[in-house]
């Protein structure tokens, strides 16, 4: 999914790829026998993707046609450009 996003907006990209740093470290502390560092930093990645999913979400409603408030998504020079 990671790399799917590469043609979307940047915010999508980071979001997946926060994600799936927060699993791996999620997934190497419980290998590890419940190493509480590696979980400590899986869990704080963990809720920034969802911050970052928040903020994706707010950021497809709050759209030209519907909102006064538009957020700033960034797009990468290689994706198409839409009205988010």
């Amino acid at each position: 999914m990671t790399v799917a996003t590469l043609r979307t907006t940047v915010s999508l990209f980071l979001l997946f790829f926060i994600l799936a740093i927060a699993l791996f470290f999620l997934t190497a502390g419980n290998y590890l026998g419940g190493n509480e560092a590696l979980l400590k930093v899986g869990g704080y990645l963990g809720i920034g993707a969802a911050f970052l999913a928040w903020y994706n979400a707010m950021a497809g409603l709050w759209t030209h046609e519907n909102s006064f408030i538009r957020l700033p998504v960034g797009h990468f020079p290689w994706s198409p450009k839409k009205h988010m």
